[in-house]
């Protein structure tokens, strides 16, 4: 099957209107660098994406030129997010400087970092903590029993959990003080306030996304929206994938700012590119929105989204291929993907599969299914 490609945002990033006014460049004619970037588009690796920036930095102001420089950050991004949830050991950080030290020099040294700063720190829980935090030297030294908060919290056992996180936290650990305002939150909002500030004044950008949310919510504390997307945003620009998704639904929504299509787009494009799957669904809706050639980035969107399982994702790139929508029609696209969410528990997509199924070819039926196969089999 191919690749999944990802069309990038290429104009409001460089300032448009907003999405009412369409995507600056829609209906310019397709530059000499259009087809071979297509081609590279359609396939996964990221050194083919380095060669062809190199061979062509002349034409660094072409729109395709800037589509590729876009994709390969992106996947750049992808293998960063990655690899911090990956242990801090040499034996990694070997096998990441093999893979991509030529194409991703920034992912590589902030790993390098993480591994010098904590070279005999075993990672104990699987995090969302973004490469730019993991990268920068720990603030406070390690206090014993933090590592014990840290896994109570990852298995979700708050009833040790907040005694061992208390501990620590009192430390000053920023990561302990976020666990235990998690654990506090529903029950002691005020003690969860008062442990996310702490994380949050101490540069975490777990705990700047969690008391954003407390003012966002009013939960131990008045709710401000706008305090709330100042700490978002300062969480996001670590990197945080979940924080950009809010801050990209906050400028969209108006949420303690006026609205701004172009700021939404911007943060949205960023989580997307972290495979955020809820930031990847908004970008289609919006792209489904206009009109023009930049449709399709819509169905790119949903192909990443897709191929990474979501059952919504599914759905919606294949009813686009049913129905014509951000491209040609494509019955038999259209049946691989809708049968994915089908067997994903996607209800919806029962009567386009039965549909197809009568529309295909012997042929086509078969090649679908093979390829439906494989990817339950995780080979998309």
């Amino acid at each position: 099957m191919r690749a999944i490609p990802v069309l990038l945002l290429t104009t409001c990033l460089a300032g448009c209107a907003g999405l009412q006014g369409g995507l600056s460049g829609a209906n310019d004619a397709a530059g000499p660098l259009h087809d071979e970037a297509e081609r590279l588009l359609d396939q996964a690796r990221i050194d083919p994406l380095t060669d062809f920036l190199q061979r062509h930095a002349s034409h660094s102001r072409d729109r395709d030129y800037q589509r590729i420089a876009r994709e390969r950050d992106s996947r750049c991004r992808a293998i960063g997010t990655r690899y911090a949830r990956q242990p801090a050991s040499i034996e990694t950080l070997n096998m990441l400087r093999r893979g991509y030290a030529r194409s991703c020099p920034e992912q590589v040294e902030a790993f390098a970092r993480r591994v010098a700063s904590r070279p005999a720190e075993p990672e104990t829980e699987s995090t969302r903590t973004p490469i730019a935090a993991q990268a920068q030297p720990e603030r406070s030294p390690v206090a014993p029993g933090t590592g014990d908060c840290y896994l109570l919290y990852a298995i979700r056992n708050y009833q040790q959990g907040i005694p061992a996180c208390e501990s620590a936290a009192a430390t000053g650990d920023p990561k302990a003080q976020h666990h235990l305002a998690t654990m506090l939150r529903n029950h002691s909002p005020a003690d969860s306030l008062r442990w996310a500030r702490q994380s949050a004044d101490r540069g975490h950008a777990p705990g700047q996304l969690l008391l954003a949310e407390l003012y966002q919510q009013g939960q131990g504390v008045e709710a401000d929206p706008a305090r709330a997307l100042e700490l978002l945003e300062a969480a996001a620009r670590q990197g945080l994938a979940e924080a950009q998704y809010q801050t990209g639904m906050a400028w969209l929504e108006g949420v303690g700012t006026e609205a701004d299509a172009e700021m939404a787009l911007r943060w949205l494009e960023r989580s997307a590119g972290q495979d955020e799957t809820r930031a990847q669904l908004q970008l289609a809706k919006m792209y489904f929105g206009v009109s023009g050639p930049q449709q399709a980035a819509a169905r790119q969107w949903l192909r990443r989204a897709a191929s990474r399982g979501s059952a919504s994702a599914q759905y919606q790139l294949g009813m686009s291929y049913l129905e014509g929508t951000g491209g040609p029609a494509d019955p038999l696209e259209a049946y691989v993907w809708l049968s994915h969410a089908l067997l994903n528990g996607e209800r919806r997509a029962a009567a386009g599969v039965e549909q197809l199924a009568g529309q295909l070819s012997a042929r086509q039926l078969e090649i679908a299914r093979q390829r439906i196969n494989d990817g339950t089999q995780g080979r998309y």
